[in-house]
């Protein structure tokens, strides 16, 4: 099957640099990281942020992609087929 490109304006995690590269983020603004997990800042402030490693500089405040990632991974619930497993 073959792939396709995402549109850089919709791909929150990509960059384009001033030499035109396509370049991955390695951290991204919390307002980013909500929007990615799919869920409100003010959501995201208070269930997610208190778990996560920060970059702070001065105001910035920025969400290391790993962090989001890890995060997910953590708090993901196993499928249904796993859950229906334990409760026989």
């Amino acid at each position: 099957m073959a792939s396709r490109s995402v549109p850089t304006e919709t791909a929150s995690t990509d960059r384009t640099s001033r030499h035109g590269f396509l370049t991955a983020r390695l951290a991204v603004p919390r307002d980013q990281a909500a929007a990615a997990l799919g869920m409100s800042i003010d959501s995201f402030e208070r269930y997610v942020q208190p778990e996560l490693r920060l970059i702070r500089r001065g105001r910035i405040r920025v969400v290391p992609v790993r962090e989001l990632e890890r995060w997910l991974e953590e708090n993901a619930e196993p499928p249904a087929r796993e859950q229906l497993r334990g409760v026989r």
